[in-house]
């Protein structure tokens, strides 16, 4: 029955489109608020009148948002697959696509970030700031039971292994996060099923992880933090646009997130007083990283001061992977003016397989020569590729 659905959906989408095409463009093109701005013939040579029907086409073809929306909800009840982008696993398990490229277990990539990271882990030291990496394994991987047959995952296990035992090998202090995310399913979701990040069951056990395993610093002062849940919020999955409109998630057969905030809020003793003219308070702390960090929904700066028992300043950004966030910190007013004690960086190890991970890095830093003992990529890129062939 399910077949000759999926059969009968794909004999008849195409005539669906030719009817809404025919119709589509006669509702725009009849519509007094369509107008073709004035086109010369040089422009219209060099293209203007193609970007004019663009731009037309984004911005006013009628019913585009609930056509888009109604086609991809559709197109997953019936067929079960999304947009490119997605990878559609067991149970409304959606996984991003960047998981399974060609360049997942690439060995240059993974000796150039260990390059990159090693002379960072440098510079902080030169600052007297201790470096703590925390590589993030890859969604794909840690639900690879929920994919089946679709994809092999063996190369994003061998990345993350890579990754760490190169970077160990540098002396670069290392929080291995992979096996206590394979623990704590046991416990819950530690991915959301239709968003690429963790969830705060797994920011909690990674943040726990960090204190188990990293020694901070003598004369930060510790502090005792209280946890207490801000909110419930719920959310459409960001690879849901991948499937459908978030408008339209719930026709094909999808549900919301849903996930508590938590906040960590310093417990004061009642016979405290309060320093008004002492020095300006500063962070001893540093978070660093992506969206992991960045969005306050998975709360892991939170779990990070109560575990840690200290202030942390969270300077993750969202959107820009984890070397932007780094070296505007490098390059920022927070290590001239207030330097912290301790820099941990959440590093999910998806991005090693982009070859732009670390096009942000400031030309100041590539021509600059470092106060103290510096790395040389090349001679640390050979070292590692003989260490490893």
């Amino acid at each position: 029955m399910i077949d000759k659905i999926a059969n009968a959906f794909r004999l008849l989408t195409p005539a669906l489109f030719i009817g809404y095409a025919v119709y589509a463009n006669a509702s725009l093109f009849l519509s007094d608020e369509t107008t073709l701005h004035g086109t010369s013939e040089r422009s219209l040579l060099e293209g203007g009148l193609t970007r004019e029907f663009e731009e037309i086409y984004k911005t006013s073809l009628p019913h585009r948002e609930p056509a888009v929306g109604l086609l991809g909800a559709a197109r997953y009840l019936t067929l079960g697959v999304g947009k490119k982008g997605v990878v559609v696993g067991n149970d409304d398990w959606f996984f991003t696509e960047e998981e399974f490229g060609p360049n997942v277990n690439s060995e240059p990539l993974i000796a150039r970030s260990v390059a990159e990271i090693t002379a960072i882990r440098n510079e902080l030291d030169s600052h007297n700031i201790k470096l703590v990496l925390v590589p993030l394994p890859q969604k794909s991987d840690i639900y690879s039971d929920q994919l089946g047959t679709i994809s092999n995952t063996t190369d994003a296990i061998s990345q993350y292994r890579q990754f760490v035992s190169r970077l160990q090998a540098q002396g670069v202090e290392v929080i291995d996060t992979r096996k206590t995310m394979m623990s704590a399913k046991s416990e819950g979701k530690v991915f959301f099923k239709t968003d690429t990040h963790w969830t705060p069951l797994g920011a909690q056990k990674v943040a726990a992880k960090i204190e188990q395993k990293m020694t901070l610093p003598d004369g930060i002062n510790s502090k005792s933090f209280k946890l207490f849940s801000a909110e419930d919020t719920r959310f459409w999955g960001d690879l849901v646009n991948f499937v459908t409109g978030n408008n339209y998630g719930k026709l094909a057969g999808l549900h919301q997130e849903h996930t508590q905030i938590w906040r960590a809020e310093e417990e004061v003793a009642e016979n405290a007083t309060l320093d008004l003219f002492g020095a300006q308070d500063t962070f001893p702390v540093v978070l660093i990283g992506t969206s992991y960090s960045a969005d306050t929904r998975w709360s892991f700066a939170e779990f990070l001061k109560k575990d840690l028992k200290a202030d942390v300043l969270n300077l993750a950004e969202k959107a820009k992977g984890p070397g932007a966030p780094m070296y505007a910190f490098l390059q920022g007013d927070v290590l001239k003016d207030t330097p912290p004690q301790v820099v941990i960086w959440e590093f999910p190890t998806r991005y090693l397989a982009q070859k732009d991970i670390w096009d942000t890095k400031p030309q100041q830093a590539k021509d600059t020569p470092a106060k103290t003992e510096t790395v040389d990529l090349d001679l640390l890129l050979k070292e590692q590729s003989d260490g490893h062939s």
